[in-house]
């Protein structure tokens, strides 16, 4: 295990776990961070990140989500790193290769339906956070609702699928977009 030598990562509960499981740890040297491949591509998630949230005015609270979404697509993406003999970084550590559907059918904070079944109206206007890896039989989906709530389905549908987007459905987005722009000030 690579890390840049801080306290919490050597000394603290991480360095205990780390010796308790009998990890051997490196450390780069002081004010080094080149020494640590994994910088590099901790900043290029980072930048995408940014650029994902910006240009898509999604917002801060959801900056995490976005983190886990662009490295999905990260470590599903082939690298010319001569360390991956062409593979993906999942595929070199899994041995096998990922199926990357989820992340092809829909985009970044994308309108979409969703059912729940808990309320009166059942399909329910969201926005797409990302597939959701951990949780149900596959392909289920982090949905952002209108109440600023994250929520994870598998019967997620395009709004894009049911064109032309009616009055009413527009009058609801424009709702949905002033609910989130409340969330954004009490975040504050």
């Amino acid at each position: 295990m690579l890390t840049d030598g801080a306290k919490e990562l050597v000394v603290a509960e991480w360095g205990k776990t780390c010796q308790r499981h009998k990890i051997y740890q490196v450390t780069t040297e002081p004010h080094s961070p080149w020494q640590n491949p994994a910088e590099k591509n901790g900043g290029l998630v980072k930048r995408k990140v940014r650029h994902l949230m910006q240009s898509t005015n999604t917002p801060i609270v959801c900056w995490d989500y976005c983190w886990e979404y662009e490295a999905g697509i990260s470590i599903r993406t082939a690298s010319s790193n001569p360390k991956y003999d062409s593979l993906t970084p999942y595929d070199k550590i899994h041995h096998y290769t990922p199926n990357i559907t989820e992340y092809l059918y829909f985009k970044w904070y994308e309108w979409v339906w969703y059912i729940d079944e808990q309320e009166p109206e059942r399909k329910l206007l969201g926005r797409w956070l990302g597939p959701a890896q951990s949780v149900g039989q596959g392909n289920a989906h982090h949905i952002l609702t209108i109440k600023g709530k994250v929520k994870t389905r598998s019967s997620v549908i395009k709004l894009e699928d049911e064109l032309p987007v009616d009055d009413n459905v527009k009058c609801r987005m424009e709702d949905f977009t002033k609910c989130v722009c409340l969330l954004r000030i009490y975040e504050l």
